[in-house]
């Protein structure tokens, strides 16, 4: 699945491995299932791939989805998405997971 994450609270969200991002999806996958996600550079057109397990399917009023957990990052990880965060001109202060 390919995201477009371009907010700093999402991409921060991404650091975390106890916050979720939900993402709208018309076949969502079971809970629990792990996903391959590529998040794309809002602008550059950049892309790193990281992995997230299924949290919750849910139905929002824009229709349904999952919330995904990011799977925690090893340290290259995390310097892969701060400096991916970078490129996009948001903050690279992450909290401390």
């Amino acid at each position: 699945m390919r995201l477009h994450l371009s907010r700093p609270e999402d991409l921060m969200r991404c650091l975390n491995p106890r916050s979720t991002v939900f993402v709208l999806m018309p076949d969502p996958p079971a809970e629990d299932t792990v996903v391959e996600c590529v998040l794309v550079h809002p602008t550059k057109g950049d892309e790193l791939m990281l992995f997230a397990r299924v949290a919750r399917r849910g139905t929002t009023l824009a229709g349904p989805g999952v919330e995904l957990r990011f799977d925690p990052l090893d340290g290259s990880g995390r310097e892969a998405l701060l400096a991916f965060m970078r490129r996009t001109g948001r903050s690279s202060d992450g909290p401390g997971v």
